[in-house]
């Protein structure tokens, strides 16, 4: 019995199956007449699948890039060893996964497209055929030309001929695709994991030269001398985690205004990423102990703004709530199994941050510069030394302002005691002779 994918659908099992179907076809109503599509024929291109399992995230090497696409609730082992779009192969998958061991009755599946998923759903192919892709004890290892190498095996996989459809869609970019498991309603991983969810998690799947992204979905790429590809899919045990949201918050608009942060939970760039203002990433990832939590640090804010704080929230689905600890620009969670976690980074402008702790303007509350001339030292100050100048000679201001007015015609006196008697009877006859000649009492003042 032999099935053939046509649009999706099985539609060969066998002569006496066709014939019935094709009988009650021309006896339904309205298909009378109605032309029957031959199957897709089988082609010399083919796909060789592999499974594997894998002690935990750390034995399997990532993909060419780490970033968001990454459906792992932890991050990956070393780097990829590809040198670059490298077709994927045996000796490098196994060489450099030594710790892992081949998986059998692993299924896959083909399709024309994708539905993005997460680490909890992760992704799908849509437009899906029926063909077989399960995973056997070993199969022969092929090389690109369709030939066997030598004897060689792959353990854990299967080898798939493709329909002329199927390759006619892989000689093109992006419409010819592989995904681990079975599609499945989203419902955390059941298909997906072909119906081992409580089992397994899914860690990396590598397919043709398309090894970029870390999700459960590759395309595959056909031409005329590459009639056959690799595909290696790397499981680990089932992982009990949780989510975590950081959002940015702006208390002004922030335009394009990008706030950078860094991590050890993000995959990419160093555990490096940027939010806007009103923007929010999300985490599935493993739970985490108080001991090695995870950690997000906003850093330097850009100029013109500031951190003001940062919050967290959790709706405790899971057994009991995740702890965080803030300090300074970072916060550190003890991610639980189930719970879900956001936690905010609030952001101000330089302008609108510096008054609201208003220490500068309670200081000048008590008014020392206003206090201090309540007593007008410059005002008293000032008032004994202004008449003295203005009053007065400054040639004169040993003598007392008051006692020099009467002795005004005595400045000369000083020198009184060093004229001889008879001068001064001389002086004093003259005085009698100018005096008798003035009038009335004005000579009276001897």
């Amino acid at each position: 019995m032999t099935n053939h994918p046509r649009n999706g659908r099985r539609v060969g099992v066998g002569v006496g199956a066709s014939l019935t179907v094709i009988g009650a076809l021309m006896a339904a109503p309205g298909l009378v007449g109605t032309a029957i599509a031959a199957p897709d024929p089988l082609t010399d291109s083919s796909v060789t699948v592999a499974a594997r399992y894998c002690p935990d995230y750390s034995s399997v090497e990532a993909n060419r890039q780490r970033n968001g696409f990454q459906q792992t609730y932890s991050d990956l082992g070393p780097d990829s060893s590809y040198p670059g779009a490298f077709p994927v192969n045996p000796v490098t998958e196994d060489s450099n996964q030594s710790d892992c061991t081949p998986m059998t009755g692993w299924r896959f599946t083909f399709g024309n497209n994708i539905s993005g998923g997460t680490p909890a759903n992760i992704s799908i192919v849509t437009g899906a055929y029926d063909t077989e892709a399960v995973t056997t004890a070993s199969v022969p290892e092929l090389k690109p030309d369709g030939s066997t190498n030598g004897g060689k095996t792959v353990k854990g996989a299967a080898t798939v001929q493709l329909t002329e459809s199927q390759v006619a869609r892989a000689a093109r970019d992006n419409k010819f695709w592989i995904q681990g498991g079975v599609p499945s309603p989203r419902t955390g991983n059941q298909g997906q994991l072909n119906g081992l969810q409580d089992k397994y998690a899914f860690a990396a799947l590598r397919c043709g030269t398309d090894t970029l992204n870390g999700d459960n979905v590759e395309w595959i790429q056909l031409s005329s001398k590459v009639k056959h590809v690799f595909c290696y899919a790397y499981y680990v045990d089932k992982q009990d985690y949780g989510t975590i949201t950081i959002a940015k918050q702006v208390t002004s608009p922030s335009g394009d205004t990008a706030f950078s942060f860094g991590s050890n939970i993000a995959y990419g760039d160093n555990g490096n990423f940027t939010l806007k203002g009103g923007e929010s990433t999300e985490f599935v990832r493993a739970v985490a102990g108080s001991k090695d939590p995870y950690t997000v640090t906003e850093k330097d804010a850009p100029k013109g703004w500031k951190l003001q704080g940062i919050a967290c929230t959790t709706t405790n689905k899971g057994d009991e709530a995740s702890g965080w600890e803030v300090d300074g620009s970072t916060v550190s969670i003890a991610l639980t199994k189930g719970d879900d976690v956001t936690c905010t980074f609030t952001n101000a402008t330089v302008d609108e941050g510096t008054p609201t702790p208003t220490p500068t303007e309670t200081t000048p509350t008590p008014t020392p510069t206003e206090t201090t001339p309540t007593p007008t030292p410059t005002e008293t100050e000032p008032a004994s030394p202004t008449p003295t100048p203005t009053d007065t000679d400054p040639a004169t201001p040993t003598p007392d302002p008051t006692t020099s007015e009467p002795t005004l015609a005595d400045t000369g006196s000083s020198s009184s005691s060093l004229v001889a008697g008879g001068i001064l009877a001389m002086l004093l006859g003259i005085g009698l002779i100018v005096a008798s000649s003035l009038p009335g009492p004005r000579g009276a003042r001897h």
